[in-house]
């Protein structure tokens, strides 16, 4: 338990150092810490729906959407399930990542929205990545661009 004790502020660390197990020591942290900030959570949406890459790269771009991502999920505790819900919320971020793209990945970010079914959030990044390897170092045959293989069912 000291290891939790010796990871919080001493102040916070105070207020449950009395307890005898790290469970207890865990429901009170939870109870006084993990309430829904809205204010929080509004600055998060506002952030998030704003955002845009600009002079970002790519990878830099994906990793700041994923970690105000997971921030505003942090405050909205869900446990993990396969509903339709959690199916829109996980197309909401992809949705959220190809629209804060800049204008060069229009035609791509086009062509991943018409996939049915979208394709998971590592994949669009692992597209995304792809397309601008090949914008780096364009290659005369189609063949070899990983979109229209994707689009049209053709694997390498």
């Amino acid at each position: 338990m000291s290891w939790i004790l010796n990871s919080l502020s001493p102040s916070i660390a105070q207020s449950v150092v009395f307890f005898e197990r790290a469970t207890d020591v865990w429901t009170d942290l939870r109870e006084h810490f993990s309430q829904g900030d809205l204010l929080r959570v509004a600055e998060l949406q506002e952030e998030i729906y704003s955002l845009k890459q600009g002079a970002l790269s790519v990878i830099d771009f994906y990793t700041h959407l994923k970690s105000l991502w997971e921030e505003l999920d942090n405050y909205r505790t869900l446990t993990p399930c396969s509903c339709s819900a959690c199916t829109y919320h996980s197309q909401d971020f992809i949705i959220r990542f190809l629209k804060g793209l800049n204008d060069r990945f229009a035609m791509v970010r086009s062509q991943i929205l018409l996939l049915d079914p979208l394709p998971s959030a590592n994949r669009v990044f692992s597209m995304i990545i792809q397309h601008e390897r090949q914008q780096r170092h364009p290659s005369s045959s189609m063949e070899t661009n990983p979109f229209i293989n994707v689009v049209f069912g053709k694997s390498r």
